[in-house]
């Protein structure tokens, strides 16, 4: 996780501007919207192969667009969000409570395991615990608006109820084993961990900060270039998981899947 800490934005140089040219990002996004422009104004004259990767690209962008552009709006606010108040919300150092209210803002929090990702890394670097990140990454996709309009045409109410159930019981289930392997020496715990200042009021403070922000086309403008930024990290693998998934699709053939991917032990 990277402790670059985007809540101070003065003169000195960020951590952004050390970094060296990112080749798997920049390489897999260059592969990703060459494909995506083929599959747009050439498709039917592309070799087979190329035709099946072009395809491929334009069904999982067009799938997978929407998920990523939500979780790169929600980095931005938590970007604009100060440390305090996120360990105000969902609790300091974590503990059951914690983990409880890190699954209710999972389950709450409508977004899809491509996005989810870019947040829960923004929560761990705003100084979560590791169950509580944990916690929230396995609510939230198991518990998005979409899925539970179909788990109920699919299986009635009654059951779509038990399912978000199970899932919030296995996220806080989750969640106390993660930080009881961190107590244990097992895992690290979270280098960004705070402790909350004596007498911390979240509504009063929130009013201040409220009252103190101008929230003009520049805010916006700034907003928008922090999520951005704050999303390589997980953006990056994103892109090439699909190039990996379009590879996939293009050279191996389907009876392979069907072989060792089957339904079988």
């Amino acid at each position: 996780m990277s402790t670059c800490d985007t809540s101070h934005h003065n003169n000195s140089p960020s951590c952004h501007s050390k970094q060296s040219f990112d080749v798997l990002l920049w390489g897999s996004m260059a592969i990703v919207a060459v494909l995506y422009a083929l599959a747009l104004v050439a498709s039917d004259a592309l070799p087979t192969w190329l035709h099946t990767a072009a395809e491929a690209t334009e069904n999982l962008v067009n799938t997978m667009w929407w998920g990523m552009a939500l979780g790169v709006v929600m980095l931005s606010l938590l970007t604009r969000i100060p440390r305090e108040f996120v360990i105000s919300v969902l609790g300091a150092g974590g503990g059951f409570t914690g983990i409880v209210r890190a699954t209710a803002a999972g389950v709450l929090l409508d977004l899809c395991n491509h996005g989810i990702l870019m947040v829960g890394a923004k929560l761990y670097e705003r100084g979560a615990s590791l169950g509580q990140v944990m916690a929230f990454l396995i609510a939230s996709p198991w518990n998005s608006f979409s899925l539970t309009l179909i788990l109920v045409a699919l299986i009635g109410l009654k059951w779509t109820v038990v399912f978000i159930l199970a899932s919030v019981l296995i996220a806080v289930i989750s969640g106390c084993l993660f930080d009881a392997l961190v107590r244990r020496g097992v895992l690290p715990a979270n280098p960004n961990t705070l402790a909350l200042p004596e007498n911390f009021d979240f509504w009063s403070q929130a009013k201040a900060g409220l009252r103190d922000t101008r929230f003009d086309k520049r805010f916006v403008f700034s907003m928008f270039v922090d999520g951005i930024k704050e999303s390589r990290m997980v953006m990056r693998w994103v892109l090439f998981g699909i190039v990996l998934a379009v590879a996939l699709k293009s050279f191996v053939p389907a009876d392979i899947f069907s072989s060792y991917f089957g339904p079988s032990l």
